[in-house]
């Protein structure tokens, strides 16, 4: 077994499907001197931390198991007029923020 077949292999026991999968793509351009390898790292680890950060969100919704799943974006303002667009948007905005830091709270600990 190569040293590339043994890192692909040694990524996938760590659980880090995404970086396994992707590693390929940034071998090739490292070895193309197209990037550095610090920055091969970099963007490897950032793709894996959003990968694992929208894995965990995904997990986290089903296991509050609702019976849809649906955006504040979704919402009908033809249907409820009364429900003011920018208070609205405002609340999303609100929403983002909490869910980010809740997130990267997470990704913290």
């Amino acid at each position: 077994m190569n040293q590339y077949q043994k890192l692909v292999d040694n990524l996938t026991k760590l659980n880090l499907d995404n970086m396994a999968a992707s590693i390929a793509d940034y071998h090739q351009q490292v070895n193309d001197n197209q990037i550095s390898f610090s920055e091969a790292l970099l963007e490897l680890t950032d793709k894996e931390i959003a990968y694992q950060q929208q894995k965990s969100l995904k997990r986290r919704i089903k296991r509050a198991r609702f019976p849809i799943i649906k955006l504040l974006s979704d919402f009908d303002y033809q249907f409820q007029p009364s429900i003011n667009c920018i208070l609205q948007n405002r609340s999303t905005q609100l929403c983002n923020i909490i869910i980010h830091s809740c997130v990267m709270k997470k990704a913290i600990v």
